[in-house]
């Protein structure tokens, strides 16, 4: 018995776990952990700031609510589900998942990989739900939220929760687009939709079903998306992303006294965060219980994703101002509650699957088959089924995905793949509309590690093959935001970690329209049934 101990205790002082690929002696990561935001000893010496961006991932189209002292914000989910993530966060600066408005999409059949005439595809990358709406109004949470590029069954939809993390309620169905919209509650508790690419506000009847009462409205000289109305001290304030002529992506306020107006808009914000990224754009403002203002916004920065940005906002003639006296958003900015000295997000994390519910940073690339996959087949293990023949990858049912965030991380993950059938493949890749895959394929009964690359709209490369005599394997996909170049590696036993096939370069696409992500992956070719099961995943920020 004291043998064993020993053993074991040896093996835990050399970073050697069993059955694990883990603790790499490859160099790439830094000893000390990724802190964010980082304290800095600026100003008074004593001031703790975060970082531009908020979040360095892809939390694009944001809606902020304060309800008290806690705040919550919805996303944007396009084709993956559950869909419209509800963050949480204390302070303004640490941001977590905690639940979903809705768990799947209706509406095509190409939301499950099967064509539809009707739209005349057979997947909805770059369609879904997008820009939703977050309101809050006598202690209960709304959320205005679409299905987009689903023909004739195009659908808005308002959900309610009492606790935001769920359940959500869906307490109206329309059978109308409203683009970009923003949901409103007015102080005489009468509802109101503002929705773009038309100009419209619709009234709403005490049940939120559309009262027939319709105003037009305009936006001046500029023209936008992406609608968040707020109201301050009787005065309503709709904010929009534009597009100026020769210039970066831009906030435009219009103020009005008025539901129906008179409008007067003004551009409030033109900056990108001190030269980086396509400008701070489409958000809108909240306050802090002690009085304090500010704008949360996103910023494009490529391959990553759109990125939270938050910048102070005070007053000027009743008109919001952001950012510093020049009117720049700054990389480096006071935190609002000073307390909280090491505030991070966690959108993005390690998970060893050992639970029984999947953990909030997942979603599926499009609909998933819910029997297809299983957290109580094996205790400890993520199982992945084959239940729909595949394509290509860019049609795998029931693919795994999270996020990614910057400078650069990586994910790492264990795969059991003795119960592939002939025809399959599975492991991990860097996933947008420009792919990188690491894996393992089962080709007239042997394995073989892959790496391979391509498109969507074209087909894969097979850069590397080596066939394997073992069927567990590690995988690990590096991703540096700052080169935008992925890399590839599997690795046969502990802590010998080799590198497969060729370096992707990263691109965010919009026919994608979400940052690169992580994605395990299991799919047949050829034989239904076959399976995977994922020991864990490794996340880390380097």
């Amino acid at each position: 018995m004291k043998k064993i101990l020993y053993v074991a205790f040896a093996m835990l002082l050399l970073n050697f776990p069993l059955g694990a690929c883990s603790d790499d002696t490859m160099g790439e990561d830094p000893e000390e952990p990724f802190t964010d935001p980082i304290p800095l000893d600026k100003l008074d010496g004593n001031t703790v700031k975060f970082n531009n961006p908020l979040i360095y991932s892809d939390i694009p189209d944001v809606s902020v609510v304060r309800a008290g002292s806690d705040y919550y914000m919805v996303s944007t989910s396009m084709h993956l589900v559950p869909g419209a993530p509800i963050l949480h966060s204390t302070d303004l600066v640490g941001w977590e998942i905690v639940g979903y408005v809705f768990d799947k999409l209706e509406g095509s059949s190409a939301a499950n990989f099967e064509y539809d005439a009707a739209i005349g595809r057979d997947e909805i990358y770059s369609q879904g739900s997008w820009a939703s709406s977050l309101a809050y109004h006598k202690g209960k949470f709304y959320c205005l939220w679409n299905t987009y590029g689903f023909g004739t069954n195009t659908r808005s939809y308002i959900s309610s929760a009492t606790n935001p993390a769920g359940p959500w309620t869906i307490e109206q169905k329309f059978d109308r687009l409203f683009y970009d919209a923003s949901l409103f509650f007015d102080d005489d508790d009468k509802a109101y939709i503002f929705a773009a690419h038309g100009e419209t506000i619709t009234q709403l009847n005490s049940d939120l079903s559309i009262s027939g009462t319709e105003y037009k409205f305009n936006t001046g000289s500029y023209e936008g998306e992406g609608y968040q109305v707020r109201k301050v001290n009787g005065k309503y304030y709709l904010f929009m992303m534009c597009w100026p002529s020769g210039g970066v992506r831009s906030v435009v306020c219009v103020r009005f006294d008025n539901i129906q107006g008179p409008y007067t808009a003004r551009m409030v914000l033109s900056s990108t965060i001190e030269g980086v990224g396509d400008g701070v754009s489409q958000g809108c403002i909240v306050d802090t219980p002690d009085g304090k203002w500010y704008g949360l916004f996103f910023t494009d920065l490529g391959p990553v994703g759109r990125c939270p940005v938050l910048t102070p906002c005070r007053w000027e003639n009743e008109w919001p101002v952001f950012g510093n006296e020049e009117g720049e958003v700054e990389a480096e900015v006071p935190a609002p509650i000073q307390s909280n000295r090491f505030s991070t997000s966690t959108v993005v994390k390690s998970d060893e699957f050992d639970t029984d519910q999947l953990d909030l940073i997942w979603q599926w690339n499009h609909n998933p088959l819910p029997d297809k996959w299983s957290l109580a087949a094996r205790k400890g293990y993520m199982r992945l089924t084959t239940g729909q023949k595949a394509s290509d990858y860019f049609h795998a049912r029931n693919t795994l995905t999270c996020r990614t965030m910057g400078p650069a991380c990586r994910g790492e993950i264990s795969l059991d793949c003795a119960n592939m059938k002939n025809g399959d493949y599975a492991g991990l890749s860097m996933m947008q509309y420009q792919s990188g895959l690491v894996g393992v394929k089962k080709v007239n009964g042997k394995y073989y590690l892959f790496m391979s690359d391509g498109v969507q709209d074209g087909s894969m490369t097979e850069r590397a093959s080596l066939e394997i005599d073992q069927t567990t394997v590690c995988l690990k996909v590096i991703a540096n935001f700052e080169t935008n170049q992925a890399s590839f590696y599997y690795s046969l036993k502990n802590n010998v970690w080799v590198k497969i096939g060729n370096d992707m370069t990263m691109t965010y696409d919009l026919k994608n329209f979400v940052g690169n992500r992580f994605a395990i992956f299991n799919y047949a070719t050829e034989l239904l049934g076959g399976y995977v099961d994922v020991d864990y995943f490794r996340f880390k920020r380097i």
